[in-house]
């Protein structure tokens, strides 16, 4: 076959034919490439937000659990120290108790004594009178 000669005017309208419908299609894969950019952007700040808002979840579940449990320790401590206390205070009461005894237990003895030393003291009198002597 032989060459084919095409005019040059003819040639021009094709390339500028060519050229337009290749700058069209250009025009409209950028715009569609633009569209899924923003699609994915849109997608990736929705599942960035997402995960942010697990972890802000996740550290205030933490955060409940850590104050629940320091709430716990310290319910444990104060009830220690309550019985702590109760019983310190059970143990003052049985030594006031054994003390005001004591004091009791003391007291009649020194009541005991003072009422044998009365006896005998009535006791030399009614002898220092037998004798004719003279109480002193």
């Amino acid at each position: 076959m032989g060459d084919v000669i095409i005019p040059g005017e003819v040639l021009d309208e094709f390339l500028r034919s060519l050229h337009s419908k290749l700058a069209a299609e250009m025009q409209e894969f950028r715009a569609r490439l633009a569209a899924r950019e923003a699609v994915l952007r849109a997608q990736v700040e929705v599942a960035a937000e997402r995960k942010l808002r697990e972890v802000e979840d996740q550290i205030e579940r933490r955060a409940r659990a850590f104050e629940a449990k320091q709430e716990a320790r310290q319910l444990a401590l104060e009830g220690e120290i309550e019985q702590k206390l109760s019983a310190a205070e059970e143990q003052i009461k049985i030594k006031r108790r054994a003390a005001e005894d004591e004091i009791e237990c003391k007291r009649r003895e020194a009541e005991d004594e003072i009422a044998r030393l009365r006896r005998l003291e009535r006791l030399r009198q009614t002898a220092a009178a037998e004798r004719g002597e003279w109480p002193q």
